[in-house]
């Protein structure tokens, strides 16, 4: 999750597009992380703007990004909002599924930031996906936020919590 400006979104995207252009041109290994937040940005101008061109180059971005490295939790989220973005809830919940299997012990702020993209997209939508979309989105983030809240914070083993009750 990163917090930009709307007016600056544009010119980070074109840069980071250029960038990455520029990387391939000279045949160098494009970094998993450069091509995601790429395609964040773009996905984020995207809904800004209402630029469904923007939405679909943020989702394919994401997808390489992914394809680049599958065990990054940050860039799995990140496909999960795209794909929200997109109008594709089956595979964004899929998205989300796998994200949350890969956040660790001590990843909490992952989760954080996936809730931040998550209100971002839900703002968004009725600028870029038909109200009964948006509708089916509204009624699935409660439970969706309740799930990847519970992947940071998972519930304490009770043999540890009777531990604990009587050391006190």
């Amino acid at each position: 999750m990163s917090i930009t400006s709307k007016d600056s979104l544009r010119n980070i995207s074109d840069h980071e597009q250029k960038a990455l252009a520029v990387l391939s041109q000279q045949h160098f290994a494009i970094s998993p992380r450069i091509q995601g937040d790429f395609g964040f940005d773009t996905l984020v101008l995207g809904l800004a703007q209402r630029d469904s061109q923007a939405l679909d180059r943020g989702l394919r971005a994401t997808t390489t990004a992914v394809s680049l490295d599958d065990s990054d939790p940050v860039l799995r989220f990140n496909l999960a909002a795209a794909l929200l973005a997109n109008g594709q809830m089956p595979q964004a919940l899929a998205s989300y599924q796998k994200a949350r299997d890969l956040v660790t012990a001590g990843k909490a702020d992952l989760i954080g930031g996936a809730i931040t993209d998550l209100n971002i997209v839900q703002q968004y939508c009725r600028g870029v996906r038909p109200e009964s979309y948006c509708h089916d989105l509204d009624s699935k983030v409660p439970t969706l936020k309740a799930d990847l809240a519970a992947a940071a914070w998972p519930p304490v083993p009770a043999q540890i919590t009777r531990q604990s009750q009587t050391s006190i």
